[in-house]
């Protein structure tokens, strides 16, 4: 019996379409990512972006410590311009007796270095307003609520070239504009004096170029600070338990310094350094070469000297400003010695490896 039912040959069965038919309760997948998946780029992303951010915050922090470097650089052209108009660097902080004000004493005179400068600086709004020929504080002289009424607006500025962009950017008076640039009193021997140091500036220095007999190139004039948290006094206890000993300083009234009285956890700190770079007073805009780069022990003032270290934000050191307009990025790892003949003008040691 014939039946008519076609058989189909190899060649035809090459050019018949696949079935389209799927085993029963095989369900087709979705398009998309699974769980898996998704999980795995969110693992690579965070990966990515754990490799990414130090590179960021380090491109960062090389900006600001090249703008900071740049705001020294700025301070050392206008030490020279001072020193070539006047034949001789601006005193750390002058007593001089006003003729407008011949009954205000000379200590109240107290300009700092930075305020001489300005009119050799980028700062021509800021010096149009200062009348540097008035005392910095009048009668009863308790700063810093008696700032003579002719400077109360131009003292409050916040001049950018006065400030490191790696700290913090608080202000620690409102009637101040603070500062991170301090100038050296020198090696701090002799318990840090205030007077007659072997620095280039103490309090009514007139130090001429030629008087630096280390050398410009071996002696270092202006350094980084760290501005004070502000607010009421305290403890060097109660700093060290906030993580603040670096921005306080240890208030002493018996001279001279010591260190066992500068480390006392009981004695009372101040939290103004830096805090205005109108005032010449060495708590806030002056330092010395005593304590290396961002030393671990608290630094210390009292009526007479100062032990206040170079501090910053930048990770491994400080920058300084050497007395031919050079800037240098120093490590805290500094040799004690080293520093401190950096600080000094006439020691006459060597630097070795300078």
């Amino acid at each position: 019996m014939h039946t008519n039912q076609r058989t189909t040959g190899p060649a035809e069965n090459r050019h018949r379409r696949p079935s389209t038919m799927r085993p029963a309760g095989l369900r087709p997948r979705a398009a998309g990512f699974t769980l898996v998946e998704i999980l795995v780029v969110i693992a690579i992303i965070g990966l990515l972006i754990a490799l990414l951010l130090p590179a960021v915050q380090a491109a960062r922090e090389a900006a600001r410590k090249i703008h900071c470097q740049n705001n020294l650089k700025q301070i050392g052209l206008a030490l020279h311009q001072h020193e070539s108009v006047w034949k001789r660097f601006p005193a750390a902080i002058e007593d001089k007796v006003t003729a407008a004000f011949p009954n205000v004493s000379a200590r109240n005179y107290r300009w700092s270095a930075l305020a001489m400068l300005t009119p050799y600086l980028e700062q021509s709004n800021l010096y149009d307003r200062l009348n540097l020929d008035v005392p910095l504080y009048c009668p009863p002289f308790f700063p810093p609520s008696f700032i003579h009424p002719d400077n109360v607006e131009s003292v409050a500025l916040d001049a950018s070239t006065f400030r490191c962009p790696s700290d913090f950017g608080r202000r620690v008076y409102q009637e101040f504009g603070p500062t991170n640039y301090c100038a050296s009193y020198g090696s701090g021997a002799k318990g840090g004096p205030y007077v007659r140091t072997d620095g280039v500036f103490f309090v009514d220095s007139k130090i001429t170029a030629g008087q630096v007999s280390d050398g410009l190139a071996f002696t270092v004039f202006f350094s980084e600070s760290l501005i004070g948290t502000g607010g009421p006094d305290s403890t060097l206890a109660a700093a060290q338990a906030g993580g603040q000993e670096k921005e306080v300083l240890v208030r002493l009234f018996a001279v001279p310094l010591t260190e066992p009285a500068c480390s006392n956890p009981s004695a009372p700190v101040t939290n103004l350094r830096g805090a205005a770079w109108a005032d010449g007073l060495a708590w806030s805009s002056g330092y010395n070469h005593w304590r290396v780069p961002n030393s671990p022990v608290p630094d210390c003032c009292s009526f007479l000297g100062v032990w206040k270290a170079a501090r910053s934000r930048h990770p491994g050191g400080i920058n300084v400003l050497v007395g031919d307009g050079s800037v240098r990025f120093l490590g805290d790892n500094i040799e004690v010695e080293v520093w401190r003949n950096l600080g000094a003008r006439n020691d006459r040691n060597g630097i070795p490896g300078w």
